[in-house]
């Protein structure tokens, strides 16, 4: 019986207990994502989530499913992590998908060609040498003359600007080409978003079956040192969780909104949290103080961001 379940408490109201908050988390920790991608396919749009956060969340799977599957736990806790991973999967082709589909930026050197073209054609018959004016007669030489006039006034109110410098040149010929490579950029399609989901997806869960492998190697080991590092690894996945958390701060930080992010997304994420915190506690000793940090972690992070918002 563990220590912080009451004496009166019979094993089985324990494991009762623990079953079904354990459960409770697993449900909200498998569809979290799910308002995230709903509102991302609503919008049509991405931005505002952090493309490091969801492919974070997605590796996390790797390190938890191989621990659930070498601790022989029950099927929903290795079902949870791959449902995890599928969404934020989705999240990440959502946000490259759309990027693609983004119109490219205002200003084109083609527009610039237009403006050059629609100028006054007027304007240079004008503007031509009073030398060559003057070898017509004497009204044409006096109109002229007086034009002449007329434009060093204006060369005097409006002064000529200086000669753009060739490294100035050279950097907006730069931009220019950079803006028309933009320009030329093939949004992605349907089809090459789905393989790319399903490379992703293909690599989380070619990751879990060989970090598992590696692991029970790890176990059959002779040496004790060797034999320590499969619970390490599994440690990791909580390093990932919340770590995966600080990039979307970045994202936060840079875009001054956290209007991308579905509010009930973040709800979902803490109520996951605190229900398997709680669930901790009917777990026979020791107490798991390292998984219980990362659940109050997120749960912190997460109601940090929805403060932010």
């Amino acid at each position: 019986m563990a220590a912080v379940v009451a004496p009166d408490m019979s094993e089985a109201a324990a494991a009762a207990a623990r079953l079904a908050l354990s459960s409770a988390g697993l449900v909200f920790w498998s569809f979290q994502l799910v308002p995230q991608v709903l509102k991302n396919a609503r919008r049509r749009s991405a931005e505002g989530l952090s493309l490091a956060l969801v492919l974070t969340w997605a590796a996390w799977a790797i390190p938890f499913g191989a621990g659930v599957a070498r601790n022989h736990l029950a099927v929903p806790f290795l079902i949870q992590p791959n449902l995890f991973a599928f969404f934020a999967n989705v999240c990440a082709v959502q946000l490259l998908y759309y990027r693609s589909q983004s119109p490219p930026a205002e200003g084109t050197p083609a527009d610039d060609d237009a403006t050059t073209d629609d100028a006054d054609p007027e304007a240079g018959a004008d503007d031509k040498p009073a030398a060559v004016l003057a070898d017509g007669d004497s009204a044409d030489h006096e109109w002229a003359v007086a034009k002449v006039g007329d434009n060093e006034e204006q060369q005097e109110s409006h002064p000529q600007q200086p000669v753009a410098a060739p490294a100035a040149i050279a950097a907006a010929g730069n931009d220019d080409e950079a803006r028309s490579r933009r320009q030329r950029r093939r949004p992605m399609t349907v089809a090459e978003a789905v393989i790319i989901l399903v490379g992703l997806c293909l690599i989380i869960g070619g990751g879990e079956v060989g970090l598992y492998y590696l692991m029970l190697w790890l176990d059959s080991s002779s040496s004790e040192s060797v034999r320590r590092i499969s619970p390490v690894i599994a440690s990791a996945a909580a390093l990932l969780i919340v770590g995966g958390l600080v990039p979307q701060f970045v994202e936060i930080w840079r875009t001054r909104s956290c209007k991308g992010i579905a509010p009930v997304f973040l709800w979902m994420d803490i109520a996951g949290g605190f229900f398997s915190t709680v669930g901790l506690l009917f777990q026979p000793p020791p107490f798991d103080a390292v998984t219980a940090a990362s659940y109050v972690s997120v749960i912190v992070l997460d109601g940090t961001i929805l403060a932010l918002g």
